[in-house]
């Protein structure tokens, strides 16, 4: 497996012929196609991916972004994960509304670091 860009979390399954995502949940997906790419380097460049999961083939989709954050781990600016956390627990008990919300199984906010 090797690097791809600046994200140690993006790697590249040689015989698979994929890119794959390693995620906060300590699973490893493989990258079946892209939903969305945001070609700009501007803004929070938000890529959206359809993967599976490479140990039972279950299919997700990864939204990928960067955060806005005052140079502060503890001040991300919208922080969406937490945002998920909280429709998820909300929302989770109540199965009327059961399929219309967005369900996290992993999310986490990265900060890489450059020498």
């Amino acid at each position: 497996s090797q690097q791809l860009g600046y994200d140690p979390t993006i790697g590249f399954d040689e015989e698979l012929g994929k890119c794959t995502i390693s995620a906060s949940d300590g699973q490893e997906y493989i990258c079946e196609s892209g939903i969305f790419m945001a070609y700009s380097l501007f803004d929070r460049h938000t890529r959206c991916f359809k993967v599976t999961l490479r140990d039972n083939h279950t299919e997700y989709i990864i939204k990928d972004a960067w955060t806005y954050a005052d140079g502060d781990d503890s001040k991300v600016l919208r922080d969406e994960v937490e945002h998920l956390r909280r429709i998820s627990t909300t929302l989770d008990n109540n199965e009327e509304l059961h399929g219309t919300f967005p369900v996290l199984k992993a999310g986490a906010q990265y900060r890489l670091i450059t020498p």
